[in-house]
């Protein structure tokens, strides 16, 4: 298990990364298109603080509004359609 003093060190020293980190993101992206650019990525999630992060590097992100969460960019699954379909047919 992890102790305390491990747990406390600078996040640059701890030996994961977890989103929003943009390096999670690269490695997302590279495993699927390796040395694909970020504007070539959609990211959908119920994370507020994950869909920043995703814009602001430049991806196309979404915000899923999930059970008991009061905003959102899209409610319901099949809203999604409509906008992957528009990100996938502008490349």
């Amino acid at each position: 298990m992890w102790d305390n003093e491990f747990l406390h060190q600078p996040r640059e020293r701890l030996p994961f990364i977890f989103k929003p980190d943009e390096r999670i993101f690269r490695k997302a992206v590279d495993k699927i298109n390796p040395g694909g650019a970020f504007s070539d990525t959609m990211f959908i999630t119920e994370k507020r603080l994950h869909v920043e992060a995703a814009r602001g590097l430049g991806m196309k992100a979404i915000h899923f509004q999930a059970p008991g969460q009061t905003t959102g960019d899209v409610q319901h699954l099949i809203d999604l359609v409509p906008l992957i379909r528009d990100f996938v047919e502008a490349e």
